[in-house]
């Protein structure tokens, strides 16, 4: 269902639904296993966001951090680091501290045996 409605969306383009349908779907490919896949849909939704809206906006934090996550899982630890680097710098530009970098950084951390770090990152998340 999903699906049908992601491809509806991309037809038509009437307004801000697909970036945020995107997301969804890369999130919902994260859960059944498909990471491939997820990291091309939250890469579509990051363009669709980058396009509209500034790099802070929540909906553009929210798909790069799927992506982080997606390519995290794909075993892509640097390409996963470059949006987490992107995720710090767009947060601390516009001078607060967002939880999707942290998330990242501290999931890095930890499958790296960074254990301490990853420890002091989470703990910043509470």
């Amino acid at each position: 269902l999903l699906r049908a409605a992601v491809a509806m969306q991309r037809a038509r383009d009437e307004g801000n639904n697909l970036p945020y349908m995107l997301e969804t779907a890369a999130s919902s490919a994260i859960r059944r296993g498909e990471y491939r896949r997820a990291a091309a849909l939250a890469r579509e939704s990051v363009a669709i966001f980058a396009a509209r809206y500034d790099a802070t906006h929540v909906g553009h934090v929210a798909s790069e951090d799927v992506l982080a996550h997606a390519l995290l899982l794909q075993g892509l630890r640097d390409s996963a680091g470059a949006v987490a680097a992107r995720l710090t710098a767009h947060s601390r530009a516009a001078g607060r501290r967002d939880h999707a970098p942290l998330r990242v950084a501290a999931s890095l951390a930890a499958y790296d045996g960074r254990w301490a770090e990853a420890d002091t990152l989470l703990g910043e998340l509470v």
